[in-house]
């Protein structure tokens, strides 16, 4: 199982803090959506990350560090699950499609644009 680390959050907090994107509950979760963490987990998140002080001179080592040292955020990060059923396809644009498939059985399970190219002779 993969953990979501400090490191991690880091990354996805420093790109909202470069990008000027308001650190909230809604912007984690759009970053976050492969990751099983509750509305509530990521209000907290929000606040305390919000309370990271001079957060936007941090570099991302050193907002690690400082998330690292906080139990609150520590604990939720350890409790984070990733979501296995979210499939992640990149976008031109840099933007991400999900599909959410679950599939049991024979056949296929298939998403987003296809093409098939059968040639029987």
């Amino acid at each position: 199982m993969e953990y979501l680390t400090a490191t991690m959050l880091s990354g996805v907090t420093y790109d909202l803090v470069k990008s000027g994107i308001k650190i909230s509950a809604e912007s984690l979760r759009n970053k976050l959506r492969s990751w099983l963490i509750s509305d509530e987990e990521l209000r907290t998140l929000a606040t305390h990350l919000n309370q990271v002080k001079d957060i936007e001179r941090l570099d991302k080592l050193e907002l690690a560090k400082r998330i690292e040292d906080e139990p609150t955020i520590h604990n939720i990060l350890i409790n984070a699950q990733q979501d296995k059923s979210v499939n992640k396809n990149a976008t031109l644009d840099n933007s991400v499609n999900e599909t959410v498939q679950n599939h049991s059985g024979t056949g296929h399970n298939i998403s987003g644009n296809v093409t098939f190219n059968n040639s029987y002779k």
